[in-house]
């Protein structure tokens, strides 16, 4: 399931997310506009990497409502994704300016160190110092280790007895 990231009247974006969208470049602009132009546009707005599908050749894993094509006779709708290279951010619908339509933007792909929109963020350890300023999850990540590794040597103790008794 795609996760939109319109909320409301913005587009929440977080940095090195890969986004999917449908662009309708809205008349009369749209017979004009070019994909060079489309990605120096977007680039400007911090994205990289843009790529541009046909609305015949979409990836299998391409929303079917978002696969439309309602530009009209003088606009020109774009398929395409991008990764957004900007630390997070908010920006308002009003900002995307009238020569285009934002139709549809959902994330695609998220590197393991960036939340998708709308979850909680994981707990974070303080900064850096002894032991006892880590707090309660510190203790824990500290007794885990602690645990594995007595259970490490307990297991190996275990296995030389048998090996012994074999003998």
């Amino acid at each position: 399931m795609a996760v939109p990231v319109i909320q409301g009247d913005a587009v929440v974006l977080l940095e090195n997310v890969i986004y999917r969208a449908r662009l309708e470049v809205v008349p009369p602009f749209g017979p004009a506009a070019t994909e060079g132009a489309v990605a120096e546009e977007l680039a400007k707005q911090g994205f990289a990497n843009i790529r541009f599908y046909e609305k015949g050749k979409l990836p299998a894993d391409w929303p079917s409502t978002e696969a439309v094509d309602d530009s009209g006779f003088l606009g020109k709708s774009y398929y395409l994704e991008g990764r957004f290279t900007l630390s997070g951010r908010r920006i308002p619908l009003t900002e995307l300016g009238t020569k285009v339509a934002l139709k549809g933007m959902w994330v695609h792909l998220v590197p393991t160190s960036v939340p998708v929109p709308g979850t909680p963020l994981p707990p974070r350890l303080p900064p850096s110092g002894s032991a006892l300023d880590w707090g309660e999850q510190g203790s824990k990540i500290v007794v885990g280790w602690l645990a594995a590794g007595a259970a490490y040597g307990l297991t190996r103790r275990l296995l030389r007895r048998r090996r012994s008794a074999r003998r």
